[in-house]
């Protein structure tokens, strides 16, 4: 017996104060996963704007939720079973693993934020710091 992958989303949407009609979702599905482990759902928009909008109401909400990252199940639906939402791109397996080493990089070198945007990664070092822009090994190599 399997989750619908569309109830996260609604449900999520309408709790936050905002409607997520069903011509803003083009496709929501499950993709494989390690066995043992939850398979994350994907959603590919219609609209960036819709899109946009639905990752900000979501990091909005999980700013408030100080228990982990992003937001718990049982917000979103108290029937769901106890565990953590998150929220983020679809990387391809070539920028998710730069994204690995630069989040190893940043560790060593004390970096607080590494983090992606619309596929793209960004590193700072701190709140004061600029923004770099990772797109190669040898800019991780640079932190």
């Amino acid at each position: 017996m399997g989750l619908r992958s569309t109830v996260p989303v609604s449900s999520y949407h309408s709790q936050c104060g905002s409607e997520l009609v069903q011509h803003d979702v083009s496709i929501a599905h499950r993709i494989p996963s390690r066995p043992g482990k939850t398979r994350p759902i994907v959603i590919r928009f219609t609209k960036r704007r819709s899109r946009d909008e639905w990752l900000q109401l979501f990091r909005n909400e999980a700013k408030k939720d100080d228990s982990g990252p992003g937001i718990a199940t049982k917000k979103v639906n108290r029937e769901l079973p106890e565990g953590r939402i998150t929220a983020g791109d679809q990387l391809t397996a070539v920028t998710r693993d730069l994204l690995n080493k630069t989040r190893d990089a940043a560790r060593l070198k004390n970096y607080k934020f590494v983090w992606t945007r619309d596929g793209k990664i960004f590193a700072r070092k701190d709140e004061a710091s600029p923004v770099s822009k990772i797109t190669n090994v040898d800019d991780v190599n640079n932190l």
